[in-house]
């Protein structure tokens, strides 16, 4: 049984659907984050990240 804990992290963007590509292209280099998704058709554009850790803001705002 795996003990390592997932953490979900949800996030409010102002990104735009023609900016996933670059955002698939920085989060899939995060060797914490298991997977990712937005939901562009929310009204603030939800990122939800799932993660091995707790990613900070900062290291997102880096990027």
């Amino acid at each position: 049984m795996n003990s390592e804990r997932t953490i979900i992290s949800v996030y409010k963007t102002s990104t735009s659907p023609e900016n996933v590509n670059r955002l698939q292209e920085v989060l899939d280099n995060f060797t914490k984050i298991i997977k990712w998704n937005i939901d562009l058709e929310d009204w603030v554009n939800i990122l939800r990240i799932e993660s091995k850790l707790t990613i900070k803001t900062f290291d997102l705002a880096k990027c």
